[in-house]
């Protein structure tokens, strides 16, 4: 009898569940705000391939959307079951669409690409899973990998225990490669003494199902600065092999106004084939930058960093395109945005400088510009047909992709 009790009641459970997600979305499909977005400048034909992801603030909530020049999807949308496994159209490179578009029932779930690998044998995904104890405390951290081969499309999983776990809080995957037929998985391991953080890299026989080699890279002992961060930097084309991993360490000291009074940052590259880590010095042009708001990105040759300038009441930027064999500046892309525009962000990603911010109107607005010179390709503002209706502070952009 207690049987059929129970599960009477997580039938019941679950009817209301449902019951009430779809009636909740139904009624939130007719009360979604239309965002467009408007021209300002550029490639008008770009218009038709772009797309905006951002989050709307509605209230004490909050949605993630995804503004094209046809319509705004937003997440609650989506059947609940999509819901789950969400993952931002708009943020994602043109090479990780192709895979979801290719095997999607592998990539189900598997939403960060740095966690991705591929070459022209097999897709592998992996990371770092652990379980929450009673008192909040994580442990038992795991890898669990993920592969296909694309001979046949047969996938296998994995999952490898992490050794000398004890003092890990938490553990931060910066890069996934395969070489010498095996998984390199690169971590930082952030330790119960929060000055210490140690940078591993992981290697993985997948046919005896156990790391063969675990080696300490980069470790960060006690420090004087009022705040520290080990941070991985993102990679152009991140899926593809690579034989190299970049990652910065950054030590601040702030007065007591806790404004930033020094600001130090050290770049290092690890090189997998030769197992060896080495610091890039920064050219003389960003060593001195003390704003924490800095964008890289990086390739197997060069490292991208962008810089604002201020003149007056005018703003340029420039992103610099360093050598990383010379720590040399091998190019300079300059941009001038609009006068009216407020910069908020800057992103590098893939191969665009990507601003946002605010027009004099306090509209969202963006712009796109070519990673090697600068050019502009794109500037638009989001807008909607009834701006009364709309609060566009409560409306943040995050990224634009498509082109």
């Amino acid at each position: 009898m207690k049987k059929y009790l129970s599960l009477t009641t997580i039938f019941v459970f679950l009817l209301t569940t449902f019951s009430i997600y779809y009636i909740q979305s139904a009624v939130a499909k007719n009360d979604k705000t239309q965002f467009i977005i408007e021209y300002v400048d550029g490639d008008k034909d770009l218009l038709k391939d772009i797309r905006v992801s951002g989050f709307y603030f509605l209230g004490n909530m909050g949605d993630s959307v995804t503004i094209t020049d046809k319509e705004t999807s937003y997440k609650s949308n989506l059947p609940f079951f999509e819901q789950m496994d969400y993952e931002n159209l708009a943020s994602s490179s043109k090479q990780y669409q192709k895979l979801k578009k290719k095997y999607p029932s592998f990539m189900r779930g598997k939403n960060n690409e740095r966690y991705l690998f591929e070459d022209d044998n097999q897709v592998l995904y992996a990371e770092v899973d652990y379980v929450n104890s009673v008192n909040g405390k994580i442990k038992d951290f795991h890898f669990s990998i993920n592969t296909l081969s694309k001979t046949d499309e047969q996938t296998n999983s994995y999952t490898i225990d992490v050794p000398k776990q004890k003092d890990i809080v938490y553990m931060e995957i910066y890069d996934v490669q395969y070489l010498y037929d095996e998984v390199r998985i690169v971590t930082a391991n952030h330790k119960t003494n929060s000055s210490l953080t140690e940078v591993h890299q992981y290697t993985i026989n997948l046919n005896k199902n156990q790391i063969t080699d675990d080696k300490i890279i980069f470790t960060q002992n006690e420090t004087s600065a009022d705040y520290y961060s080990t941070m991985s930097l993102s990679e152009q084309n991140a899926i593809e092999p690579s034989n190299i991993v970049m990652f910065q360490t950054e030590e601040g000291h702030e007065n007591d106004d806790g404004e930033t009074t020094e600001l130090k940052r050290k770049m290092y590259i690890y090189h997998y084939k030769e197992a060896k880590l080495s610091e890039l010095a920064l050219p003389a042009e960003l060593q001195a930058q003390m704003d924490t708001d800095i964008a890289y990105l990086y390739n197997e040759n060069y490292l991208y960093a962008n810089k604002l300038i201020y003149d007056k009441e005018t703003v340029k930027g420039a992103v610099y395109k360093i050598d990383l064999k010379t720590g040399k500046i091998a190019n300079t892309a300059n941009f001038t945005p609009s006068s009216d525009l407020q910069i908020i962000g800057i992103t590098l990603n893939e191969d665009t400088i990507q601003l946002v911010g605010r027009d004099a109107e306090e509209l969202p607005v963006f712009a796109l510009y070519t990673l090697e010179d600068g050019k502009l390709l794109f500037e638009g503002k989001i807008d909607t047909k009834n701006q009364d209706s709309v609060n566009f502070n409560e409306l943040s952009l995050d990224m634009i992709s498509g082109i």
